[in-house]
């Protein structure tokens, strides 16, 4: 009986350690080639065994072949917009835009946001959009913070070509010190 005890709380800790939350609309960025040239078969490896994992398993798996001049993983997780280029949403300013996670592990005591991210130099632009500190605290989980709106804001002339910028869902885990993003490739 004891067996069947300890099997059962390893089959817990083990699914609280593969699933963790993405979002899956908009569509967002996912790895591919330039990934794997950029950042090497490791990080690739990491994020390919759990597309929902954070970016520090991805950190832990990188190798000769990570290039940090090309693979930031703290930009949309080093995934690279030349892998990308088919799924560039068309905003306008003003426009709201519905946000849906797919969150399978919530980490409570952390913070979390979207906002409007220069790809050049990692930087908002702006203020976020929407933002939560404390994120997922109390249970249950508020639904509204896996499933939310945000409105695209004027951005003074940036954002109008493909690559330049990115609605990015930014989570971090206080608790667990965890990283999670997912990009939205966008122009207005």
């Amino acid at each position: 009986m004891r067996f069947f005890a300890s099997l059962l709380t390893l089959a817990t800790l083990a699914s609280s350690v593969v699933a963790h939350g993405i979002v899956t609309a908009p569509p967002t960025r996912t790895l591919g080639n330039a990934m794997i040239a950029a950042c090497g078969e490791g990080a690739v490896s990491a994020q390919k065994s759990n597309v929902k994992g954070p970016i520090e398993s991805q950190i832990a798996k990188i190798d000769s072949n990570y290039k940090p001049a090309l693979c930031n993983l703290f930009l949309c997780r080093g995934q690279q917009f030349a892998d990308n280029t088919a799924k560039v949403q068309k905003y306008t300013p003003g426009q709201v835009v519905n946000i849906v996670l797919d969150i399978e592990n919530h980490h409570p005591v952390g913070y979390a946001n979207v906002s409007v991210i220069d790809t050049a130099t990692n930087k908002i632009v702006g203020t976020p959009l929407i933002a939560w500190d404390p994120y997922f605290t109390g249970y249950p989980y508020p639904k509204d913070q896996e499933n939310f709106n945000v409105t695209i804001p004027e951005l003074n002339g940036k954002c109008k070509t493909a690559g330049e910028c990115v609605l990015q869902y930014h989570w971090y885990s206080r608790t667990d010190k965890q990283t999670y993003q997912n990009c939205v490739d966008f122009v207005v």
